[in-house]
Parts: C-alpha cells; sequence; structure tokens
C-alpha cells in the first residue's frame, strides 16, 4: 500500500511541478480494489448457446483438449463438407501448425506470435451474452483472416462472418428499440 500511496504522491509531484499551480492538502480516503488476473484463453469444448448455434455461421470443434485455437485453424485451413467438428477430420493435418514455445490453452498475447510461425493473420471477436465485438485484430491482413469466436474461454471457428453479425443483431430488438 505503501509502494501505491508513493506512486500515486510521485505522479502529482510531476504533475505540479509542470505548473499547475495545485496544492496538496489531504488524502481523505484511499481505495485499492484488487481482482485475481485471469488472461483471456481458450479452452476444451464447450455447448455454444442458442443464438450463436442456430446461425450455422461458426464450426464448434468438440476437442476434449485444450487446443480448440489450433483446431480452428486447421478446420479453416482444410474445410470438411462433413462431421466438420470432429477433430478427427483435422487430425492428419496437426504437423502443419507451427507451436513451439506455445502453452496451451492459447492465450490472446501469444496469438500474434502463432500468427509469425505460420505466416497467417487471425481476428479474434468475443461474445458476451449479447454482442459480438473484437478482442484482437490483425494489423497487417484484417479482412483476409481467419476469424475466430472466444466465447467462455473457447475458441470457434466463424466460417461466416456476416451471417453470425446479421443474425446476431437481428435477433436484439432491444437494443435498436433503445437506440
Amino acid at each position: 500500500m505503501n509502494e501505491c500511496k508513493d506512486i500515486v504522491l510521485d505522479k502529482f509531484d510531476e504533475f505540479i511541478k509542470n505548473g499547475s499551480g495545485w496544492k496538496y492538502s489531504r488524502t481523505k480516503n484511499f481505495y485499492i480494489n484488487i481482482a485475481k488476473y485471469q488472461p483471456l484463453s481458450g479452452s476444451s469444448y464447450i455447448e455454444l448457446p442458442d443464438k450463436i448455434r442456430n446461425t450455422k455461421a461458426c464450426i464448434n470443434i468438440q476437442n476434449v483438449d485444450d487446443k480448440c485455437f489450433k483446431w480452428c485453424l486447421l478446420a479453416s485451413l482444410h474445410p470438411a463438407q462433413k462431421n466438420n467438428t470432429r477433430p478427427s477430420i483435422y487430425k492428419k493435418y496437426w504437423d502443419e501448425i507451427k507451436d513451439t514455445d506455445i502453452t496451451y490453452p492459447v492465450k490472446v498475447d501469444d496469438i500474434k506470435k502463432i500468427e509469425k510461425l505460420n505466416n497467417l493473420s487471425v481476428n479474434v471477436f468475443q461474445y458476451d451474452g449479447k454482442i459480438v465485438s473484437p478482442l484482437y485484430i490483425n494489423k497487417t491482413n484484417p479482412y483476409n483472416a481467419i476469424n475466430l469466436l472466444l466465447y467462455e474461454n473457447h475458441y470457434v471457428l466463424i466460417k461466416d462472418f456476416n451471417r453470425l453479425m446479421f443474425s446476431i443483431t437481428k435477433n436484439n430488438d432491444t437494443i435498436k428499440k433503445n437506440n
């Protein structure tokens, strides 16, 4: 707590040195909120909510490991005509994705490293139960990227982004009426 106080006072001193004319009198209250940091990452298969599943815009690989990110990349690179949610369909391509020094489940911070290792572009969107929003967008090639959806720490391949977004916004009449 003393370190936090010192940081605040140092910042305040720096602000005063820049000519604000303010003088520090006292601190009436000082609050610190502490939360356990859990970086976003993928995990094994989970069922998608009906709102997403019914769009038929996503492929939700039924993996039993924490490598849903890798399964999604393989599903994108090797589209299957039938049984596209089964990992066994993509197993023969497993070694195509380089993942040296990548720990699973994949954290959003590691996506850039996977892109570089595999010469891929990836965009990641998140779904919070109401809206789909960008979480990670490739800066060099966002329009020809593999689009993934992160839902409750599980990556899902978005095979038709427009269909997904249309279905989410079409079914969300409360947002349209309130705005």
